[in-house]
């Protein structure tokens, strides 16, 4: 995740109540500098990550509304 418009409203939704998970792929975070940064501020939002820690990478994307 290299935007920071998508984990801005993830942070503000799980400030107002609404339960956010996030799954990320750890071999992505040796990107751009961003990318670690923006799961370093949902992880201090204490939005929960999930780590995907085995030899392939975690390639899909989704977002799922209530």
């Amino acid at each position: 995740m290299e935007d920071a418009r998508y984990s801005a409203e993830l942070i503000r939704k799980a400030q107002a109540g609404v339960p956010v998970r996030v799954l990320i792929d750890t071999s992505a975070l040796s990107g751009p500098a961003v990318r670690a940064q923006i799961i370093a501020d949902l992880q201090n939002a204490g939005i929960p990550i999930r780590r995907r820690n085995v030899s392939s990478i975690l390639h899909w994307k989704m977002m799922l509304f209530a």
